[in-house]
């Protein structure tokens, strides 16, 4: 069962508020689930990328339509690069 990650208010769990980090991720898993598969037809590749994409697109929407100083530690650590404050 997903859960809400309470540090970084990063959602795991489709039971509560998608954020723009919870849709990059979710695309990033997808595409790695696509990447692992050793044989998908190619109704189900073609599904799966469709999701992935959709996801990313949600992903970017919220990327640009935030103040950028919302969610910032939320998106290094799903994008893989520690917030450091300068």
């Amino acid at each position: 069962m997903s859960r809400y990650h309470l540090q970084y208010r990063t959602l795991v769990s489709p039971a509560g508020p998608m954020t723009g980090p919870y849709h990059y991720r979710r695309a990033d898993e997808i595409l790695a689930q696509i990447e692992a598969a050793n044989a998908l037809s190619t109704q189900a590749e073609t599904t799966l990328a469709i999701r992935a994409q959709a996801h990313a697109t949600v992903a970017l929407a919220a990327a640009t339509a935030i103040d950028p100083d919302r969610q910032r530690e939320e998106w290094r650590v799903v994008a893989g690069a520690r917030c450091t404050d300068t």
